[in-house]
């Protein structure tokens, strides 16, 4: 890769030899890079502002959960599995950490990070999904059995969209 400019990034054929034959750059517009090959763009401005856009639903939506954490600490607190115990510590780190990665989500210099640790956390806390989908006689006042059920494919889901998101 050959720098250009501050903003503007050169594609390199690695494959055209000793000459380096641009075969495209990256116009780096703050949270909207434009990327082209050949004179034509790579991502559409629209699907540039989709991708902006589900990433802060992403991180809205960690951070709002997070929040929750620390408003109905007894009903998270009743999700854990008693066989981890420090119940009330698990609500709060797990609040902190997807209030946290909410925001990083929201910042490009620390997307990256922010998903890495919302897809460790997604995958630590499954087993509260789980222990919830097992004994769904514990939290009928919560969600009925086909919801708490649904829960366990949606990590998945919320996985696969932080890393479309960060990566």
């Amino acid at each position: 890769m050959v720098e250009r400019e501050s903003f503007d990034r050169i594609l390199v054929n690695s494959a055209a030899g000793p000459a380096e034959a641009p075969v495209g750059f990256i116009r780096d517009y703050g949270a909207n890079q434009q990327v082209s090959l050949w004179g034509r763009p790579f991502w559409s401005a629209g699907e540039i502002q989709l991708a902006n856009s589900m990433r802060y639903l992403l991180g809205v939506g960690f951070i709002l959960a997070g929040l929750l954490h620390f408003l109905r600490t007894s009903t998270y607190m009743r999700a854990i599995p008693p066989a981890l115990g420090h119940a009330e510590a698990l609500v709060y780190i797990s609040g902190v950490c997807e209030i946290a990665g909410g925001i990083g989500v929201m910042i490009a210099r620390t997307r990256r990070p922010a998903g890495i640790g919302l897809i460790a956390l997604l995958i630590a806390v499954f087993p509260a999904n789980l222990y919830m989908a097992m004994h769904p006689q514990l939290f009928a006042d919560i969600a009925s059995q086909t919801t708490l059920l649904w829960r366990l494919p949606v990590q998945a889901v919320l996985i696969a969209w932080v890393w479309w998101c960060c990566f």
